[in-house]
């Protein structure tokens, strides 16, 4: 079934209330540390399965064409900003993707005959353009703030950035190889490491996370998130061996 990509962001000069809201966190969580973004927008993007007509349809249904802009394809981002794609990984449930099938599926059981397509899988991510700061910057927001690598993934890109429209299905070539990502705990003081347990569902209390944390310095290394779930499922509240 052909698969069409759809790109959905805030008008400029309006408020984009989930890049603001990202810039707060950068701020608030990493402090100091903070990397100095100059400039933050978000999209929302669209994987659309349809077989037929009426994408064009589909579009305007879910853009608001007062205070959104939106393409098939890409929208040109002006400049060249690091552009952080955050989407499920395969196999995970993706309820917004589910709600825009229906609404998609009731607007062209509106349509006139033979403008009416099929509609499958509708698969979503959220888009972060990023300007003034380096690549290991991005990955440092990316991996601390922006997702859960237990159950979405992440690309990072330099804009112009590619237009994509491979869904994220098992054994797709899209799909990261089971890699596994570094948790930089040996940075993080005791809030950050009552997160990296809230966010990851590890069910490991404070003092546990601070004996990890010691055990990885003296490794001289960070755990990575395989290493850290296998914790978890020995160590945590939730399981009997604990």
């Amino acid at each position: 079934m052909p698969v069409y990509r759809l790109e959905i962001e805030t008008r400029a000069g309006l408020p984009d209330a989930l890049a603001d809201e990202t810039l707060h966190r950068v701020r608030t969580h990493l402090g100091a540390s903070a990397p100095r973004v100059a400039e933050l927008r978000t999209r929302r993007r669209y994987l659309i399965e349809l077989e037929g007509a009426g994408i064009e349809r589909i579009r305007d249904a879910l853009i608001d064409p007062v205070v959104e802009r939106g393409a098939l394809g890409t929208l040109p981002t002006g400049g060249d900003p690091w552009v952080v794609t955050v989407g499920f990984r395969p196999g995970v449930t993706d309820s917004v993707g589910r709600s825009v099938r229906r609404a998609a599926q009731d607007v062209l059981a509106t349509a006139a005959e033979g403008d009416a397509g099929t509609v499958g899988e509708v698969f979503t991510a959220t888009m972060y353009l990023m300007s003034g700061i380096s690549r290991a910057e991005v990955e440092r927001v990316a991996d601390e703030l922006l997702y859960n690598p237990l159950i979405e993934q992440l690309t990072i890109e330099r804009a112009p950035h590619a237009a994509s429209v491979e869904p994220p299905r098992v054994g797709s070539s899209s799909t990261r190889a089971p890699a596994t990502a570094r948790v930089p705990l040996r940075a993080l003081d005791d809030e950050g490491l009552e997160r990296v347990s809230r966010e990851g569902m590890l069910a490991l209390n404070l003092a546990e996370m601070q004996a990890i944390r010691a055990h990885f310095m003296k490794l001289g290394r960070d755990p990575t998130d395989a290493e850290l779930e296998c914790l978890a499922q020995t160590w945590s509240e939730h399981c009997k061996h604990k």
